[in-house]
């Protein structure tokens, strides 16, 4: 018998002793998604449904990402709350694919002989402008004709213009009402519920054009058709519409070479969770339903890729583009006969669209005014150009305009007011540009708004962390400066300079590299002994400016570099929460007792990340990391130089979780309920 209690009591002892208690990391984390992505559920049987889907969404995530054959990642987006029944039926549409009948408008072009393209293609800074999100609405057919036409005047004109899709949704939708314009396309698109590309193409080279986002805004609904805008492009009818049937990859390169752009239709079932690297996946085997359009070509991570831009918006994807597997017929047991997700099956080009001239506006930065007296302020600003007439205007405190003043600015682009008024001080201003002519359309007008402050700009400072130097006679010598040693209040980009403290120009042994902020040279005999008073200087756009100087010397003894100790760790950052790590003094040693001081990059030589900072006099690391960095590591050196321009690194991984697991979990629950169960053992024991 008490064999049997002594048994049970050490059973007891190690349960109690080695019980962690569970955590709800997955709770955790549909609060952080509901909160990153605005999600309100009317019901709690609702909510329930979809933290069911989500859970079922991040276990498939696991197992994907998890799996080394997987060439791509899985990702929690705005679509995780979805089952898939829903997505296809709000995001996919339910006709891309047209029959023979209702394509005979549409002329199918000559395949021309192919000439030069070249081996990679990536028109995403130039022929497209940022990313568009379709909204709960099945409109990717509208996206994929405008950016068509986007594309195509940038490859004509070299303007990047934002059309409307609003305008293609409702003008060939089945049943728009009033101001509908008749055309061959009648009740033969669904608006929301599905269109085609080819439709909106030809309804915009007959009878449409495209007009500015500007005028006509996305609702993503479908809505009465408005024809009262000006049109900013029209297809060009005296050319055909090109689009081709189970093109080439090699005809595709030459379209996306010639003209910027490519709209395709593609099967999108398995896309909505798609986070990053190259798509290969067996779900998209089935009919299109999925307007796109291709950006480009070219290879990653070994792998040959289409990019491709998508209309679910900039958090989808890698920053709303994908990266499709390119020359892949069969993967996983499935065949295409027209390449994955069938992206070689139909697509469209345009060779000319600009009907109507379009003139740039000037781009307008750095704008400020800061009052001179109680009754008098001074704005200021810079522009691209001198082609452009300006305009300033005051206004009351709910923006009703009380009085404006054209101003033309100075050739080299610097432009600047005074204005007399009642009160300077809360005065609200804005500039915008204008060109006063009927031969153009106004596209790019830009206006930025201010409020007279006290002061225009706040000069940058010296925060610390630049030290004196030891450079040893025909050694080479590197010295780099942190970049946090200045700030700036207004987040100005600083520009750095050096010279002598009496403002002649450095050793001629020694360069200064101010993107780099470093210094670097070799010293020779003739140099011994000499100590130069180096300034550094900072400035920032306004040219206001801090400035620090540093000795260095120059001798010929031997230095001694410094040494590492080994106590950097392995680092856990919750997200949403401030993470500060502080180094240990004993981090770093030098034998020469020289001052060191400190800089951090990731392993590869790059800047931290972005909420990350690493504050070098205090040799501490800070920040907050966003949901987006769940689950990244980050392999981040410490780098210390003596004055001698000597440097050893320390590394250590910081990962990015929803808990830190690497302290300890509190136990002191776990000693009362322990001393408890042992005395009703020993009560049991002595039977008492």
């Amino acid at each position: 018998m008490k064999q049997s209690f002594l048994i049970l009591l050490l059973i007891l002892v190690v349960g109690i002793f080695s019980y962690q208690p569970l955590t709800s990391d997955h709770e955790v984390e549909f609060s952080v998604f509901l909160d990153k992505f605005g999600k309100d559920y009317k019901a709690k049987e609702e909510l329930d449904f979809r933290k069911q889907i989500f859970q079922q969404r991040l276990n498939e995530l696991h197992e994907h990402n998890s799996n080394p054959k997987n060439t791509w990642k899985k990702e929690i987006n705005h679509f995780s709350d979805l089952t898939d029944e829903e997505f296809n039926a709000i995001y996919l549409s339910k006709h891309t694919k047209i029959d023979d009948e209702r394509i005979k408008p549409l002329k199918q072009k000559e395949i021309k002989p192919l000439k030069s393209y070249p081996t990679t293609l990536d028109n995403r800074d130039t022929h497209f402008v940022d990313i568009k999100d379709q909204g709960q609405c099945g409109s990717c057919w509208t996206f994929a004709s405008t950016t068509l036409v986007e594309s195509s005047l940038y490859n004509q004109n070299g303007i990047l213009v934002e059309l409307s899709e609003e305008q293609v949704l409702d003008c060939t939708y089945k049943d728009p009402g009033d101001g509908y314009v008749s055309n061959p396309w009648d009740n033969w698109d669904d608006g929301c519920d599905g269109g085609n590309v080819y439709h909106s193409l030809t309804l915009n080279r007959d009878y449409l054009g495209a007009v500015s986002m500007k005028d006509y805004p996305y609702v993503g609904s479908d809505g009465t058709c408005d024809t009262g805008f000006t049109k900013l492009a029209t297809v060009n009818s005296a050319d055909p519409l090109s689009y081709v049937d189970s093109g080439t990859e090699s005809q595709i390169k030459q379209a996306l070479y010639d003209y910027g752009g490519v709209a395709i239709v593609v099967n999108a079932n398995g896309w909505s969770s798609y986070g990053s690297g190259v798509y290969q996946s067996s779900d998209c085997s089935g009919n299109t339903n999925h307007a796109v359009a291709l950006s480009g070509y070219g290879t990653k991570d070994g792998e040959n890729v289409w990019i491709l831009r998508n209309s679910w918006g900039s958090g989808w994807g890698e920053n709303g583009y994908m990266y499709l597997a390119r020359g892949i017929s069969s993967y996983d047991g499935v065949t295409w006969n027209d390449g994955m997700c069938h992206v070689r099956e139909r697509y469209s080009y345009l060779q000319k669209t600009l009907t109507t001239p379009l003139e740039q506006m000037d781009d307008i930065t750095g704008f400020s005014c800061a009052y001179d007296s109680s009754t008098q302020f001074t704005c200021e600003w810079t522009v691209t150009g001198d082609d452009s007439t300006y305009k300033i205007y005051w206004y009351t405190d709910d923006k009703e305009e009380t009085s404006s003043e054209s101003v033309s600015c100075q050739s080299s682009g610097k432009c600047s007011v005074t204005k007399t008024v009642s009160q300077a001080e809360g005065t609200n201003v804005a500039v915008r540009n204008f060109i006063e002519t009927s031969n153009y359309l106004q596209y790019g007008q830009m206006t930025q708004w201010v409020t007279v402050s006290e002061t225009g700009n706040n000069s940058p400072t010296y925060e610390g962390g630049i030290v004196d130097q030891n450079a040893a006679c025909d050694q080479s010598f590197t010295y780099t400066f942190a970049a946090d040693c200045f700030s700036d209040q207004d987040g100005d980009t600083l520009t750095y300079s050096s010279t002598q403290n009496d403002g002649s120009e450095l050793p001629s042994w020694l360069t200064f590299d101010a993107s780099a902020r470093k210094f670097s040279g070799t010293p020779s005999e003739s140099e011994k002994d000499i100590v130069y008073t180096i300034k550094v200087i900072a400035k920032d756009s306004y040219d206001d400016q801090a400035s620090v100087t540093f000795k260095l010397s120059v001798n010929g003894e031997n230095n001694n570099p410094p040494t590492y100790e080994g106590c950097l760790v392995e680092k856990i950052a919750v997200v949403n929460r401030t993470f500060t790590y502080v180094l240990e003094d004993n981090c770093f040693d030098d034998e020469d007792d020289d001052e060191l001081s400190y800089t951090s990059t990731l392993d590869d030589g790059t800047d931290l990340p972005d909420w990350l900072i690493f504050l070098s006099s205090e040799k501490t690391f800070n920040g907050t990391a966003p949901d987006e960095e769940l689950y990244n590591d980050y392999s981040i050196q410490v780098h210390a130089q003596d004055p001698s321009g000597e440097t050893v690194t320390g590394d250590f991984t910081l990962k990015i979780r929803l808990t830190d697991t690497s302290s300890t979990s509190d136990s002191s629950f776990t000693k009362p309920l322990f001393l408890t169960l042992f005395i009703l053992l020993l009560l049991v024991w002595f039977e008492i």
